[in-house]
């Protein structure tokens, strides 16, 4: 399966002007992509976002935003197995930002993948 890059200023525009939408689709295929890729190197895969969104929604969201951290971990986990420099989420004020701040996080988020999965 050939891997898309994505970039982070149209996911953002894209989600704005399909009122969330498009990022749970892109979301879903990465964390997917992720999960394809950590089989490789034996990590332990994570639940997809389309789960994550779909169990947010009777969590008050509190689900989705622990995917985001344990999106961020699984990536930066398989770029220390490949050899890549990615921007680690591990840090409680880095992780707030991403929450909270959506240019931030896409960006984040779309450059670790791009960085890990697609290179």
């Amino acid at each position: 399966m050939e891997k898309k890059t994505y970039n982070w200023l149209t996911v953002l525009l894209l989600n704005i002007v399909t009122c969330g939408i498009y990022s749970i689709y892109v979301f879903h295929c990465m964390s997917t992509a992720n999960n394809e890729e950590a089989a490789r190197y034996g990590i332990k895969p994570r639940m997809t976002y389309l789960i994550a969104f779909l169990l947010g929604l009777v969590t008050c969201g509190v689900v989705p935003l622990v995917w985001f951290f344990l999106f961020n971990m699984q990536q930066v986990e398989l770029a220390q197995a490949k050899g890549v420099k990615v921007a680690p989420i591990d840090n409680g004020i880095v992780l707030g930002l991403l929450m909270f701040i959506p240019f931030y996080s896409f960006y984040v988020i779309c450059d670790n993948y791009n960085r890990t999965i697609v290179a």
